[in-house]
C-alpha cells in the first residue's frame, strides 16, 4: 500500500454506518454469555479430539478449528442457531476512520438479529511466556486494537480468547499487567475497570472496561465512541 493510500475515508464510514447511530446499542449480556459458554464447551470437545494440535498449533490453526466447530453447530444447536448466523475467520473490516480497509480480526461472530456489518469481534491470542507470547503481547496486540479503534469501533463490547500454555490466569497475570499499565502516564490500554467475574458464568470468563479516545469521522456521527467492555475467555 502506498503512502497516499493511507488516508482517512469518511465517505466509506458514512456509507457503512448509514441508518445507524454510533455507538451501537449494547449486545444483550445473555447473548454474550451464550457465546462465551458455547466456546468454552466447544473447547473441551476440541481438546478431546485435537489435543496435540491445540497444544502446539499456531493461532491460525486453532482459529480454523474453532470456526469450523462453531459453524457446525448451525442447525444442530437450537439456541446457537437462533442467535448466530455464521462465524468468519479473518473477515476484512475497516478501522474507525477508514484509514485501513483490510483489518482482519481473528473471528467475527455474526448475530441473526444484528446489523450484518457489525458482528461480535474476537481477537485470539496464544499466551505462552516460554514462546515469548506473554500477557504483554495479549494487551499490546489484542486489547489495544480495540482501544485505538482498529476493531469493534462501532460496538460497545468485544471478546478476546486466550489459548493458555504457561498456566497464566486472568486474575493473576492479566489483572496485574493492566494495573501496572494503568499507573503509567500514558496507559496504552486505557483501563477503567480491571477484569471482574461475571455472574452466572461457568467458564473462566472476566470482563474489563476501557476508554476510547478516538472520534468518529463520518459527518453523520458526532457522539464519542464511549467505553468498550472486553470479555476475556481464557482456555487451557
Amino acid at each position: 500500500m502506498t503512502i497516499s493510500a493511507l488516508r482517512p475515508r469518511p465517505d466509506h464510514i458514512a456509507e457503512l454506518t448509514k441508518g445507524v447511530s454510533l455507538p451501537l446499542e449494547p449486545i444483550s449480556r445473555l447473548h454474550m454469555q451464550i457465546v462465551a459458554e458455547t466456546v468454552s464447551r466447544i473447547w473441551i470437545e476440541l481438546r478431546s479430539a485435537h489435543n496435540e494440535m491445540l497444544s502446539v498449533g499456531t493461532e491460525a490453526e486453532i482459529n480454523a478449528l474453532l470456526e469450523a466447530k462453531l459453524n457446525a453447530l448451525y442447525g444442530n444447536d437450537p439456541i446457537w442457531s437462533q442467535l448466530v448466523a455464521t462465524v468468519a475467520r479473518g473477515k476484512e473490516t475497516l478501522s474507525y476512520n477508514g484509514l485501513h480497509l483490510e483489518k482482519r480480526p481473528d473471528l467475527s461472530i455474526f448475530l441473526t438479529r444484528r446489523h450484518p456489518s457489525f458482528p461480535i469481534v474476537v481477537e485470539c491470542k496464544i499466551v505462552d511466556k516460554n514462546a515469548r507470547k506473554g500477557v504483554d503481547l495479549y494487551c499490546a496486540n489484542g486489547i489495544a486494537r480495540f482501544v485505538k479503534g482498529e476493531y469493534a469501533w462501532a460496538n460497545r463490547e468485544a471478546m478476546l480468547f486466550a489459548f493458555v500454555r504457561d498456566g497464566a490466569t486472568i486474575d493473576g497475570q492479566l489483572s496485574a499487567h493492566l494495573y501496572n499499565a494503568s499507573r503509567q502516564s500514558a496507559d496504552p490500554c486505557q483501563t477503567l475497570c480491571l477484569p471482574k467475574q461475571l455472574a452466572g458464568m461457568s467458564s473462566d470468563t472476566r470482563a474489563s472496561s476501557h476508554a476510547r479516545s478516538f472520534s468518529y469521522q463520518a459527518p453523520n456521527h458526532t457522539s464519542p465512541p464511549g467505553v468498550i467492555e472486553l470479555w476475556h475467555l481464557w482456555l487451557a
